[in-house]
């Protein structure tokens, strides 16, 4: 009689404890992978508060509050370059470069940046109301000058003006407050100027009839 085939022999269950690990492993990888996305996707989306520049202003200009808006804006790893909005007020430091309307406000630009561009003062000036561009401004850029004799001003090449200081910033201009002078209308213009330009500011104001002549930029 032929011997009964025999059953294949029943494979082992693998080790339960082995599974559970392989399990346990990738649910970490799994959870790992989900907080790294999360703090990648937080960091993009995080903004930081920093001053921005609300108009067009030349160096030397001092800020107001007029020129300073806050913005909400990502920088990654160039934070450190601008003034943050929640630091420091800006109102009151001087510009040592231009700076254009809507730029972040760097904090390069500012007068604390480089101690060689301070000592600036405030001088002002009376000029008549037909001596000055229309749309002069805070922030604007004007070279001074003078005339011993203003009817001068009005023959060709102006014979008997001089230019007694270029690239001057405007800081204020009081149009509202224009008074009645010996040449007509005059308008009292703030300007910031080095202390060394002082004299010989004041000294053309003393001396004769003052045009302020804009600085268109190149």
């Amino acid at each position: 009689m032929a011997p009964a085939p025999q059953s294949p022999a029943a494979a082992r269950a693998g080790d339960p404890r082995r599974v559970d690990a392989r399990i346990l492993v990738g649910v970490l990888l799994v959870l790992a992978s989900v907080v790294v996305g999360s703090r990648v996707l937080s960091g993009a989306e995080r903004t930081t508060p920093v001053w921005a520049v609300t108009r067009e202003l030349a160096a030397g200009t001092t800020l107001t509050s007029d020129d300073l808006a806050t913005a909400q804006v990502r920088l990654s790893g160039a934070a450190d370059r601008y003034l943050a909005a929640d630091g420091p007020d800006p109102v009151g430091s001087v510009l040592v470069r231009p700076v254009s309307a809507g730029e972040l406000l760097p904090k390069a630009a500012l007068s604390g940046s480089d101690p060689a561009q301070g000592g600036r003062r405030s001088v002002t000036v009376p000029v008549d109301v037909d001596h000055l561009p229309p749309d002069l401004e805070h922030g604007s850029l004007v070279d001074v000058w003078v005339s011993t004799d203003a009817s001068s001003l009005r023959t060709a090449g102006a014979r008997g003006a001089a230019r007694v200081l270029a690239d001057v910033p405007v800081q204020s201009v009081d149009r509202d407050g224009a008074q009645l002078g010996a040449g007509g209308p005059s308008v009292a213009v703030v300007l910031s100027v080095t202390e060394s330009d002082v004299p010989a500011l004041v000294a053309a104001v003393h001396r004769g009839s003052v045009d302020l002549v804009g600085v268109e930029d190149p």
